[in-house]
């Protein structure tokens, strides 16, 4: 009985723990506008200051946009606008992403049905799902400047 109760507490550990955020340390390099998706094409939910204090839960392929939770809210910032503590320094996650040994940030992927209904059916645009959801995301352009490898 004992060794069920012990391997039973240890998979509730690991499902606890599989489902935290991939980083901590991190912060917004700027004043960023977080948006409801991984492109400037979604609308904004909000402006968070430098140096505000971000949970990073996994970046688009290419480490272009991060799915993020910060004061309460879940979005998507700019990975270029995202610095981690990193070898005693902050560094930002495009560059991270590419040095750091281990932990690698995880890469995460869009569906609008999915992440709008789990986020945001308070807000005024979820009822407008629909003509969001056409956008195709990934073929979004960076922004101006844009350059993964600094």
């Amino acid at each position: 009985m004992r060794q069920t109760f012990i391997l039973a507490a240890t998979f509730v550990g690991v499902a606890f723990l599989s489902s935290q955020p991939a980083l901590a340390g991190t912060y917004s390099a700027a004043e960023i506008n977080m948006r409801a998706g991984p492109s400037t094409h979604y609308p904004p939910i909000g402006i968070l200051p430098e140096g505000v204090s971000l949970q990073v839960f996994g970046c688009t392929n290419g480490y272009r946009w991060c799915d993020v939770e910060a004061r309460g809210r879940r979005g998507w910032v700019s990975a270029a606008y995202i610095d981690i503590d990193y070898d005693a320094r902050r560094i930002r996650v495009p560059v991270y992403a590419h040095q750091a040994q281990e932990p690698i940030v995880p890469t995460v992927s869009f569906d609008i049905n999915t992440y709008w209904s789990g986020h945001y059916t308070d807000y005024d645009f979820y009822r407008d799902m629909d003509s969001w959801g056409d956008f195709d995301w990934e073929a979004d352009a960076p922004p101006p400047g844009w350059d993964p490898d600094w």
